[in-house]
């Protein structure tokens, strides 16, 4: 009798252990749809400032986040393509194994361009903080594309290398459900914030000023059309007035 009782009180716990761990994932479902659903809006305005945003001294990096979002939201779309051809042929045996191999390395992808991205933000907040109280400073901190293939690609060197090491003294020899269940919880946050970081990037990039915002509302009023031509260059935006202040006005984020 105690037996069953124990034998039921695990799999009552186990049930709702796996109800919460889906939940938590379909709330990060819900912002990756949102954060999908916005990007063609960003990508419109990225485009429309694209020209007059060279001139700054944040287009690098600025450059750099775009990127990084269009590779990412085409490996999602190849994904979904995967996922899509799974269904239709069931009793295929090459999707299955393609799409968990795809799933693996866009997961991976996603994880560390979230970390570089983070710390290109870091950058960023610190290179505008200079622009705006040290204007003179403007020269010396406006990477050049060599300065900054040579900072994203040390920066990507030391993420793939702290994340090996990092896996290799944390595998555990034996089952341990403590460490299993820590896991889970530190790779739910990482797989987070490596949803909700391209999320935020796009938000504050449409509404970190007026010429932004009124370039998404105008893209929003005109509806499907547009969208369906989203990957066609956009017609530039007047450029504004020359001076610090205005190109302090320009994009912050990505």
């Amino acid at each position: 009798m105690a037996s069953n009782f124990s034998v039921l009180s695990f799999s009552l716990e186990a049930s709702k252990k796996a109800s919460n761990q889906w939940t938590l994932l379909f709330i990060d479902f819900l912002i990756l749809l949102l954060s999908l659903s916005i990007f063609p809006f960003y990508l419109h305005v990225y485009r429309s400032n694209k020209e007059r945003d060279k001139s700054t001294a944040v287009f690098q990096i600025i450059n750099h986040f775009h990127g990084c979002k269009k590779l990412l939201y085409s490996n999602y779309a190849i994904l979904l393509l995967l996922i899509l051809l799974t269904f239709i042929f069931p009793y295929s045996i090459a999707f299955p194994s393609i799409l968990y191999s795809w799933f693996t390395v866009t997961l991976c992808y996603a994880i560390l361009i979230c970390e570089i991205n983070q710390f290109l933000l870091g950058l960023l907040a610190i290179q505008r903080f200079f622009i705006y109280f040290f204007p003179s400073s403007e020269k010396i901190l406006n990477f050049g594309d060599v300065t900054m293939n040579w900072i994203v690609g040390l920066s990507y060197t030391t993420s793939v290398i702290g994340k090996m090491v990092l896996c290799y003294f944390c595998s555990p020899d034996e089952y341990d459900e403590i460490f299993f269940d820590f896991y889970f919880i530190l790779f739910y946050f990482v797989i987070t914030d490596a949803i909700v970081t391209p999320f935020i990037i796009q938000l504050t990039y449409l509404g970190c000023n007026r010429r932004n915002m009124m370039s998404f509302m105008t893209f929003l009023k005109l509806g499907g059309g547009k969208m369906c031509c989203m990957f066609c260059k956009a017609t530039a935006i007047e450029p504004a007035s020359s001076g610090i202040v205005n190109q302090l006005s320009s994009t912050v984020v990505a």
